[in-house]
């Protein structure tokens, strides 16, 4: 084998000295041995000679790929196309040149219009590492034409391309795998469940396959099926953060968050770096009013999103370093850096030749000290003085969102200011509740209704109600009230402390409905009477306030045969069309609507039960029942009534039971579908009565 190399290197040789050779035969040799900038000179003299001949111009344009010149190989390549069509690794490399320069629809533009499963090619000796540190594995041109197309959110190319490989060999259980997760991607998730659990049939040991079954069941919101899909992925695979993530946050949903946080405190010994861990411990341990151990958590979040450097990623190809992205908020963005840009010097040495590693060194280090690049662009010579910084993205929001609420409650109120600020600026819808907060605390009611009013979260509408009802507008203040929900028992400590806290400041305005409806029960205005009662319910910070209010609602309704208003019955047939197409949650939502309108209803508290039974809440489930059987006493259901609340105390003392897939080999070929398994609850149909 090696007189062979001798023999071929002597070949190479005479051809390059002894001027034998044509031109592109010469390129052609050095585009082989990875002489890029010797085939650039090579095939511009062939293409001088012959300027009209689409193959050089097409090795000229790999030539200039490979040399990472992404901009002049895009052109090369675009004149070659004028002259007839290319080969696929001509796509593959244009495609990729557009990806390398961040222009994702024109990548698009060509991946979508060529084989990208005949594309096998390697395109990348050294594959990108961010200054932060770290690396990946070599990626293929076809993995690049799949970034582009998830970028643009053109799953349904990829699925195609997979199913593809599905018809081909419906043996295989990496295509079906890699489907359900495209499936999970563009929304279809019970494709994505049939597809992971023949996944699983085929490859019963798969984490993967078990997480996007998980996921999948989560995006439908069927948390219980979520829970038991991964478990097992992290059983198998304890090391997926992610995993351990949505795992935690299912185990919330169906309302276990002790063991939510038994598995997020022991996840940090598996991944010591995921912030995702650090900041979802933190959210939970906030919302159950550990404000201490969650403030540590966040603090941790906070220091793991930190980013250290110029924020640019880069690649060497050949003697080239070439800048792959280019970090927002980062010094190097700030100073017009690009992707695509070549560096050429970092303080002052010329660094050709260096591997990724070297010029990451290099251009590392302390923040606030300096570093000078020279940079090439097409034709431009540039010079960038860079001072490095400790920075942060828009994924960091979060993190200093909830450390702000966390020190509101400790008292670390120039903190709290600051990371509510920070966070804004970040990502400012993640920030807006914070900046409520804080608004809120200073006494700047200007400030809570700019943030509050187009926050998405309904912890801001308490802040806003205080202000409408400082105001006078107790209407509106009492709107906002009832959609916030008198009895979501999921609100978390934070949440219910401060409904309490502003509820007992409009005391006065309780006490002044409540009386309003005593006398006008008094003077047989029933109507009127009851929703007088309803808004000091509404009002109401504590049940012990509500209960005696919540009686009198009840008496007047058995003497007076209370009706439902137009709107409360609409929101009564939404829910009943709701369950009668399985969407509990939209269901119960619903009902509650209803609820808040006309607290009075027996039949209301009854149905939500039922539905709270379903979706196995059976806490809250024996709470309505239990004011269902107080709203009509003597109730001809009541034996059969109180058989059921037995139950659900029952299932409430038994442990949770969590359904897995189990693998079927012997389905390994068919295409039939498992179905998911039924919800378990409560039994009985909805009523319609009072």
């Amino acid at each position: 084998m090696q007189n062979i190399k001798s023999i071929a290197f002597s070949v190479s040789v005479a051809l390059l000295i002894g001027g034998c050779a044509q031109p592109q035969e010469v390129a052609k040799t050095h585009l082989a041995a990875k002489n890029y900038p010797a085939a650039i000179e090579a095939f511009r003299q062939a293409n001088t000679e012959e300027p009209n001949n689409g193959a050089h111009l097409k090795g000229l344009g790999d030539a200039y790929f490979g040399n990472g010149q992404y901009a002049e190989a895009i052109e090369t390549y675009l004149k070659a196309k004028a002259l007839g069509p290319y080969t696929q690794t001509n796509s593959c490399n244009l495609g990729s040149a557009y990806y390398y320069l961040g222009r994702y629809d024109e990548a698009l533009g060509v991946f979508q219009n060529a084989d990208v499963g005949s594309f096998s090619t390697d395109i990348k000796n050294t594959r990108m590492r961010a200054l932060r540190g770290g690396g990946a594995p070599v990626s293929s041109c076809a993995q690049i034409a799949e970034t582009v197309f998830e970028k643009a959110g053109r799953y349904d190319l990829l699925i195609a391309g997979v199913q593809k490989q599905i018809d081909s060999d419906p043996r295989q259980g990496e295509p079906f795998m890699k489907i359900a997760a495209l499936y999970v991607k563009n929304g279809q998730y019970d494709e994505a469940i049939a597809a992971s659990k023949r996944a699983i049939d085929l490859m019963p040991a798969s984490a993967d396959t078990y997480h996007t079954l998980g996921i999948a069941y989560w995006k439908k919101k069927e948390y219980k099926d979520a829970v038991g899909s991964l478990r097992r992925a992290s059983e198998l695979n304890p090391k997926n953060s992610v995993t351990t993530v949505f795992l935690a946050k299912s185990y919330e949903q169906v309302g276990e968050t002790a063991k939510a946080i038994d598995v997020l405190r022991k996840a940090p010994q598996i991944d010591a770096y995921s912030m995702s861990i650090d900041y979802e411990l933190g959210r939970l341990l906030y919302q159950t009013g550990d404000y201490l151990h969650a403030v540590e958590s966040a603090d941790a979040a906070v220091r793991k999103s930190a980013i250290n450097g110029v924020g640019v990623t880069i690649e060497t190809i050949g003697n080239n370093t070439i800048v792959r992205g280019v970090t927002e908020n980062s010094p190097a963005a700030k100073n017009g850096i690009r992707i695509g840009d070549r560096i050429t010097q970092v303080d002052g040495m010329t660094i050709a030749g260096w591997n990724v590693q070297q010029v990451t060194e290099k251009i590392r280090g302390q923040p606030d000290t300096t570093v000078r690049l020279i940079l090439e662009r097409a034709t431009e010579t540039l010079q960038k003085q860079l001072v490095r910084e400790t920075f942060f993205t828009s994924e960091a929001a979060p993190m200093f969102a909830l450390r702000s609420m966390i020190g509101r409650k400790l008292g670390k109120t120039e903190q709290s200011q600051q990371d509510a600020q920070k966070a804004y600026a970040l990502k400012p819808k993640e920030g807006v509740l914070a900046m409520a907060a804080v608004a809120y605390d200073r006494g700047d009611m200007a400030g809570v209704l700019r943030h509050a009013s187009v926050s998405q979260d309904t912890y801001a509408k308490i802040f806003e109600t205080v202000v409408y009802a400082r105001g006078g507008n107790t209407s509106k203040a009492l709107e906002l009230l009832r959609e916030i929900g008198i009895t979501n028992t999921n609100a978390g400590t934070p949440f219910l402390q401060e409904r309490s806290e502003v509820l007992k400041s409009l005391s006065a305005i309780r006490a002044e409905r409540y009386q309003k409806g005593v006398a006008l029960e008094q003077s047989n205005q029933a109507l009127e009477a009851a929703n007088a009662y309803s808004d000091a319910l509404v009002l109401s910070p504590s049940e012990e306030e509500a209960r005696p209010i919540r009686a009198a609602l009840f008496k007047l309704a058995t003497n007076s045969a209370l009706q439902l208003d137009e709107e409360s019955h609409r929101h009564v047939v939404r829910a009943q069309f709701y369950a009668s197409e399985g969407k509990l949650e939209a269901s119960l939502s619903e009902f509650k609507k209803a609820l808040s309108l006309a607290p009075f209803a027996a039949r209301l508290y009854y149905n939500s039960a039922l539905v709270e039974a379903k979706l196995e809440r059976y806490s809250d489930a024996l709470k309505d029942m239990r004011l269902y059987l107080e709203a009509l006493p003597g109730a001809q259901d009541e034996r059969s009534v109180k058989d059921e609340m037995i139950k659900w105390e029952m299932y409430m003392e038994k442990p949770r039971d969590y359904p897995c897939y189990e693998p079927n080999p012997d389905t390994a070929v068919s295409n039939d579908q498992t179905p998911s398994p039924a919800p378990s609850g409560g039994r009985g149909g909805m009523i319609q009565g009072r």
